[in-house]
């Protein structure tokens, strides 16, 4: 009877906490595993393989790299390939030798996900719009280190947690949130809010309609604004391809905030021609 049980909560989807290896990814030197929380939460992320050049039961530092906004997969078929996509490839590549990386993927996000427009959440499924705000993005993240930090061959004693774009602003967040963090890199990843940034970047005519002033672009920004705030927890609602559940969590955090919260090193980096964050 107790396997019977067993075998109908795995079927209901209510399997026990804990974490549990999936197996590995193709063609990638990575361990996918999936945690589940005390709450019934599935946590699914990625741990690279341990790397060369150091004594054999050596740990090694953990480099978290967060992606930047959107729908998708870390991991995404090309044709007869599977790609590693969202900057992850490159943190890959920093690692060799040196650390090993961890991928999370946001809620509602399954294993070769790809998206209908990267970087937005258009066509993306309603558990990933319901799902991806701060607090469960944040949630997710601190799941999989706590679990990861569990694992053989990883060191407790450096993390470094990185991120792009929104995954600067998560980055600074997990930074706050979690005190073993010892290092975060913001990259691109503004300053004091998200709508602070926007409403630069209209002014400066990064978006919106050529022919508007300053001014008018401002405007336009903060009507949209003015509808989130009407309807913040709505997963249906979109304003600049996301959900105003999104929009309405992201923008009551600030980047700069975060990181005085934190003991972490702190590593900031901006592209001085970027159109999508204002240096």
């Amino acid at each position: 009877m107790a396997v019977l049980l067993a075998m109908l909560l795995v079927a209901l989807g209510l399997a026990e906490p804990g974490t549990r290896s999936l197996g590995p990814v193709e063609g990638w030197p990575f361990e996918r595993y999936e945690t589940v929380t005390e709450d019934g939460a599935r946590v699914l992320w990625y741990l690279s393989e341990p790397v060369g050049g150091r004594a054999e039961g050596d740990d090694v530092p953990l480099v978290m790299w967060v992606q930047g906004s959107g729908f998708g997969s870390h991991f995404q078929e090309r044709g007869e390939r599977v790609v590693l996509v969202s900057g992850a490839s490159a943190a890959l590549r920093a690692c060799e030798g040196r650390a090993r990386l961890l991928l999370v993927e946001k809620a509602g996000t399954a294993y070769l996900d790809t998206p209908e427009r990267p970087g937005s959440a258009e066509g993306s499924p309603l558990a990933f719009r319901e799902g991806h705000t701060l607090e469960n993005w944040s949630g997710a993240i601190e799941t999989a280190l706590r679990a990861a930090w569990e694992l053989e061959g990883v060191s407790r004693e450096r993390t470094l947690v990185a991120g792009h774009s929104e995954g600067g602003i998560v980055a600074a967040a997990i930074a706050a949130r979690v005190p073993e963090v010892t290092h975060v890199g913001v990259l691109s990843g503004g300053g004091p809010t998200q709508l602070y940034s926007l409403i630069r970047l209209a002014r400066a005519g990064a978006f919106g309609n050529p022919s508007w002033s300053p001014e008018e672009a401002e405007a336009w920004i903060v009507r949209g604004w003015e509808r989130v705030q009407n309807a913040p927890d709505s997963a249906e609602a979109m304003f600049m391809g996301h959900p105003h559940r999104r929009w309405s969590s992201l923008v009551a955090t600030s980047p700069v905030e975060q990181l005085r919260q934190t003991d972490a090193a702190v590593f900031i980096a901006q592209g001085t021609e970027d159109t999508a964050a204002p240096i």
